[in-house]
């Protein structure tokens, strides 16, 4: 080597080295395939699955020059069988359509339970539904009179003459547990 080879390479090797950063290998998911093994800073991996395969997690994952991946948010990328995704996707369904139904039907059947037995002549309303109706009667008399209203007389519901009406605070069947005194 002459001395004018060995100074160029000398040069280069001085100027014209660049620092690489690697964020390192990105596992490919089983049944599946990477898009490229190029794991450089500012590189782009791309996850996509075999036929009969749906991927789950991540598509995407960028390598920062920092050396470090973007976090995963979807989570890391995996290869589900479609058999599987689709018991998955009716787990969740089932669960979705229980959290909203089952409140639902135990509605339901309180109120049908309750229109059932509220005719009965032993039919006695549960102590916080009396309660709860002297509260409401009061709150309504207290805001008749803070805004003026007049007090007025509204019929009261007797289930034992097919719904007729009983004024004045008389006593009727249905309000025999419940506050009497006319709103």
């Amino acid at each position: 080597m002459t001395k004018y080879y060995q100074d160029q390479f000398v040069n280069i090797k001085q100027v014209g080295l660049v620092t690489v950063v690697s964020c390192g290998a990105l596992p490919t998911p089983p049944n599946g395939r990477k898009s490229t093994f190029n794991f450089l800073s500012g590189a782009e991996v791309k996850f996509d699955c075999d036929p009969g395969y749906v991927l789950l997690g991540e598509q995407r994952r960028w390598c920062y020059a920092s050396g470090d991946w973007n976090w995963p948010e979807d989570g890391e990328a995996t290869c589900v069988s479609e058999a599987e995704y689709l018991t998955m996707q009716g787990g969740i369904t089932a669960g979705t359509v229980l959290a909203v139904l089952l409140p639902v039907l135990i509605a339901l059947l309180c109120y049908a339970s309750y229109v059932r037995n509220k005719d009965r002549k032993d039919y006695q309303e549960p102590a916080f539904v009396r309660a709860g109706s002297r509260k409401i009667n009061q709150f309504f008399r207290n805001s008749n009179r803070r805004y003026g209203s007049e007090s007025r007389q509204v019929p009261l519901r007797d289930p034992g003459n097919g719904g007729g009406s009983s004024v004045g605070g008389k006593r009727t069947p249905d309000t025999q547990n419940s506050d009497d005194t006319p709103v």
